[in-house]
């Protein structure tokens, strides 16, 4: 329980954070896909403490001639970059490189002050396509060893984790639904502030712990074989909420957040205010239940409710791109590699890159020619594209401006059905209405679609054209890059009998 107290606080007030603007009060709700499928997010995190962690100096004997409190305030002093690359396909893989640089003032002792700067390396690959199974590996390079630490859920000591999307979707509801009565909102020129008071926020935890512990629960255990645990998650969650009711946990300025929306209705800008004015002691005790000794024999701990004040100002502001920088999982030798699940003992050659094969592949479309465009977007051809992409001729279908693709047997496509027409920009896949940002055009007898087919219908991405001459032709040919997830991912998810979303 002492764990899950704090997982869930950190988890409760992330969620809340990055769902709040997913939807706004009425015209922020209206963003349903504000983040691109793949791109990056850029941030500048300015840590600014005002709390005396004199307490923590009883652990100088351990790293003398050092100072404990002078060193911890150095690092609630600092500023962090982040920058991170991301992809996601489906909402069921998501692959991303996270590169964080730190920078703190750091006092060691009376005499020695030094400008610690520290990069910190994250790979990220996730994988959700068996539900029964699910797949993550996370791999980190901090700069005090040569060391990988690896995080990999084939483990049997692994950290359950299995965010399904329904469970996701449902637990944002609650959380808009408890944000519109428990914050402010205001909105200028696609710019919309929300903030959170203390007690505000409090409000938002109780109400997610008392409608939301069963989404709470089987998105961090996959299910409920285990009734006893989740009876004992079900009856704690809120006594634990209900006891930090009566704790101060902002301050003053609470939470604010600043976001900008570009012309496309993608965040482009957010901008976090956090103030945090709390006491660490009576947090840990509220959330765990426990309390404190009263035999007065016994000695009381070293850090109390009378001396872990924590009051710090956190500044964070985002900017995030569709522009996309490939990445790749180091290999990492079994001498490099430390599987924080796995005892020593362990084979390692599950770390490798052969064990686990990309599950994307590149696909190229060769079209003679140059790449058209019209209005500045290009376009590729139909059928060449799903020809590439598996899709035989039969499968596809024109008559008088009409086109229909099937793709029910052995599927290389999301959709079993696709239907278009010549002129229009809507698409009709498996009976979802999607609207492209140009309309299908027809040249030389032949249908071209725009760019953002690949990604909005094929769930795929464009990585590239390229114009070359072909000496064997004596012809110029644009040849289009495309990545897409391998179709036997989408045979596995139709077995399953789950639907594959755009």
């Amino acid at each position: 329980m002492k764990r899950f107290s704090a997982i869930f606080l950190l988890f409760a007030y992330l969620t809340a954070n990055i769902t709040a603007f997913a939807d706004r009060y009425d015209e922020l709700y209206t963003y349903t896909d504000i983040f691109p499928k793949q791109g990056s997010v850029s941030a500048d995190i300015t840590l600014e403490n005002f709390s005396d962690f004199e307490y923590l100096n009883i652990f100088n004997e351990y790293i003398a001639p050092y100072s404990m409190s002078s060193i911890v305030s150095g690092i609630a002093n600092s500023k962090i970059h982040i920058d991170a690359d991301y992809k996601i396909q489906k909402s069921k893989i998501i692959k991303a490189y996270i590169k964080v640089q730190m920078s703190s003032p750091v006092k060691m002792n009376d005499e020695l002050s030094i400008s610690a700067d520290a990069v910190f390396h994250i790979w990220v690959n996730m994988d959700f396509i068996d539900r029964n199974k699910p797949y993550y590996k996370i791999t980190v390079k901090t700069p005090m060893t040569d060391k990988y630490f690896i995080f990999d859920s084939t483990d049997e000591n692994a950290v359950i984790f299995y965010p399904t999307s329904n469970r996701i979707k449902k637990l944002k509801k609650v959380i808009q639904e408890s944000l519109r009565v428990n914050s402010r909102l205001t909105s200028e020129n696609n710019i919309y502030t929300l903030s959170v008071d203390d007690a505000g926020f409090k409000n938002v935890l109780e109400y997610i712990a008392d409608t939301s512990y069963n989404h709470l629960f089987l998105i961090a255990n996959g299910n409920r074989d285990d009734t006893q645990k989740y009876n004992n998650f079900k009856e704690e969650l809120p006594k634990a909420i209900n006891r930090l009711k009566n704790i101060k946990l902002l301050g003053n300025s609470g939470i604010s957040q600043k976001l900008i929306f570009n012309t496309e209705g993608k965040l482009c800008e957010n901008e976090l205010n956090l103030d945090l004015d709390t006491n660490i002691f009576k947090i840990y005790y509220a959330a765990t239940g426990n309390t404190l000794p009263t035999d007065p024999n016994i000695p009381r701990p070293v850090i109390n409710a009378k001396n872990s004040d924590l009051h710090m100002k956190i500044n964070a502001k985002i900017i995030i791109s569709d522009i996309y920088g490939e990445f790749s999982t180091p290999r990492i030798s079994k001498d490099l590699a430390y599987n924080v699940f796995k005892p020593d003992d362990y084979s390692l050659e599950y770390t490798t890159d052969e064990q686990n094969p990309s599950p994307y592949e590149i696909i190229s479309v060769i079209n003679d020619g140059f790449l058209i465009t019209d209005n500045g977007i290009p376009y590729i051809p139909l059928r060449k594209t799903l020809n590439a992409l598996g899709v035989i001729n039969e499968n596809i279908s024109w008559n008088d401006g009409a086109i229909e693709i099937i793709d029910d047997t052995a599927p290389v496509l999301p959709f079993d059905n696709i239907s278009m027409s010549e002129g229009n920009n809507m698409v009709v896949s498996d009976g979802i209405c999607t609207y492209l940002d140009a309309p299908l055009i027809t040249v030389n007898s032949e249908i071209y679609i725009p760019e953002d087919f690949v990604q909005k219908i094929l769930d795929a991405t464009i990585l590239g054209y390229s114009t070359v001459y072909n000496y064997e032709v004596q012809k110029y040919q644009t040849i289009t890059e495309i990545e897409r997830l391998k179709p036997v991912y989408y045979i596995q998810l139709k077995n399953s009998g789950l639907t594959v979303i755009n």
